[in-house]
């Protein structure tokens, strides 16, 4: 019976150890990819016809490829950190070309909460919504719309032209010192 107790117990100290070795090198990789991301200029403006910068060329691709979100094809840059989350900035191929998307970490690098701004950017029969989107040293994100909508004619093969409605709105959110993306109400 004490032969057993102690093999468990050197088997859960085993244990003990290797999980906070993984821990240290997930910690050092994710550590070394951040430090390949450059700092992102705030504030940041952006909308489908301003070009997104050209930052963060000589990335870590093994960390992206391990920390980034699951939506997002390369790494703009770092746009926060603090002692307690890191925030960055991923880059989304959307309908249009290359979308922002907002991922905050951990210290370990593990996910917090992500935020992709554009919610109605695109384009259909009797559908044309544009986003603007500002990002501020404070943490406040910024984003507003011009939605303009058309009726469809009978066969469903144009718009009315006079039947057009345009409606504009912001979306505000804040990011937390914890790293949570929090939308503003109204």
């Amino acid at each position: 019976m004490k032969q057993t107790l102690l093999i468990l117990l050197l088997i859960s100290l085993i244990s003990c150890n290797s999980n906070k070795n993984s821990e240290s090198v997930r910690q050092n990789e994710f550590e070394k990819y951040i430090e390949s991301l450059d700092q992102i200029p705030l504030p940041l403006n952006h909308n489908m016809k301003i070009e997104l910068p050209e930052l963060s060329e000589n990335y870590d691709t093994s960390g992206f490829l391990r920390f980034k979100h699951v939506w997002t094809s390369k790494p703009l840059g770092l746009l926060y950190k603090n002692d307690k989350s890191i925030v960055t900035i991923e880059l989304s191929i959307g309908d249009i070309g290359l979308v922002p998307f907002l991922v905050s970490y951990d210290l370990n690098g593990n996910k917090i909460d992500s935020l992709g701004p554009y919610k109605k950017s695109g384009w259909d029969m009797g559908y044309e919504a544009f986003e603007y989107l500002t990002i501020n040293k404070d943490r406040t994100i910024i984003v507003t719309d011009t939605v303009k909508r058309w009726k469809i004619n009978e066969d469903e093969t144009d718009i009315i032209e006079d039947s057009l409605t345009i409606t504009m709105d912001t979306v505000l959110y804040q990011i937390t010192i914890e790293g949570e993306i929090i939308q503003d109400k109204k």
